[in-house]
């Protein structure tokens, strides 16, 4: 494993259980961002980070810190949008469930951390024409 992998999944062990990531060596932080891009997770890897006061190079602080910023913005969208929708189905009598993301980003230390895109809802068969 790579220092830039253990580091990776030890700050979102950081975000997570409040485990502190621990810098062994200097990683390639251009890889290390790739990496977190790649999987999605920059906004969790910048929290662990910021949870064991791991002191960033300027351009990857900045970088991480917008995906941060950028996540819980899109995540109050989210909610807004869900309460709109919740609120239209209830109003139609639709039975429903969000699931996936929805739900799981509740499990997170900050739901915006478990970022997403769309919103996946369970509507029940006789309620689908409606």
């Amino acid at each position: 494993m790579t220092s830039e992998q253990k580091l990776l999944i030890d700050a979102v062990s950081a975000s997570v259980t409040g485990y502190k990531a621990v810098l062994e060596s200097e990683p390639n932080w251009e890889i290390f961002l790739i990496l977190a891009r790649i999987h999605k997770i920059e906004p969790l890897v910048y929290d662990g980070l910021q949870k064991s006061h791991i002191a960033l190079p300027e351009a990857i602080q900045q970088h991480l810190s917008s995906a941060y910023m950028q996540a819980i913005f899109t995540d109050a969208q989210m909610e807004y949008r869900k309460e709109a929708l919740q609120s239209a189905l209830e109003d139609s009598g639709i039975k429903h469930a969000f699931l996936k993301g929805m739900v799981l980003k509740h499990s997170y230390p900050v739901p915006a951390l478990r970022t997403m895109c769309d919103m996946d809802i369970l509507v029940c068969a006789e309620d689908f024409n409606k």
